[in-house]
């Protein structure tokens, strides 16, 4: 993705920036996005980057509005210097993990989050081609 360097060297999102993944990722949030001040963006993304906490790194950032666990981890997965992976229905089920009915919880990310980490590990992959992987075979495999 070309926004990555220049939100790595800024170290946060601008408005702009965020409203174009959520373009990649979902449309539906952008109606709330666009009228976010484009400070909160600018602040929670560059705390999300930089804490410590995985907790707080998702967390902060659904604190934007429109921004959920699926949003949010598309911005740790391009832009945080850890591997993140995306999380959806879609990667959820090629791992055999249920998807949550309403709203995701830190746990259930954290969960995924160390699923990913170990199979990305054990496969000797990077993040990018194993949230690929999981999609595309979901997509092939799985029954609308």
């Amino acid at each position: 993705m070309n926004l990555v360097p220049g939100v790595r060297q800024r170290g946060h999102l601008t408005k702009q920036e965020l409203l174009t993944l959520v373009e990649w990722k979902s449309p539906r949030p952008r109606r709330f996005i666009s009228r976010t001040a484009e400070s909160l963006i600018a602040e929670a993304s560059a705390a999300a980057l930089t804490a410590t906490s995985e907790e707080l790194r998702i967390g902060i950032l659904t604190l934007i509005p429109g921004v959920a666990y699926p949003m949010a981890s598309v911005i740790l997965h391009f832009f945080h210097q850890d591997r993140y992976p995306i999380i959806d229905f879609r990667a959820l089920w090629s791992l055999n993990m249920e998807s949550p009915s309403t709203y995701y919880t830190f746990e259930h990310w954290q969960k995924y989050l160390k699923a990913c980490r170990a199979i990305a590990d054990e496969a000797g992959v990077e993040m990018r081609t194993l949230d690929r992987a999981l999609w595309q075979y979901s997509k092939e495999n799985q029954v609308a």
